[in-house]
């Protein structure tokens, strides 16, 4: 938030753009987040539940 409203107040964004550009921002990184996110557990998931120290009923 604070990165956002510097860039307007520093010009790099107009003033009146600002809202749009801080939800592009946000839902930019929010999307790109869920992508690596889901991406990663599937990927690294299957390699502690390998492992010796995996407890099954720890969370379930």
């Amino acid at each position: 938030m604070k990165l956002a409203k510097s860039l307007a107040l520093f010009g790099g964004v107009p003033m009146g753009a600002f809202p749009t550009a801080l939800f592009g921002w946000v839902f930019g990184d929010i999307m790109a987040l869920i992508t690596i996110g889901t991406v990663l557990m599937l990927a690294v998931t299957p390699h502690p539940m390998k492992t010796t120290i995996y407890v099954r009923e720890l969370f379930s």
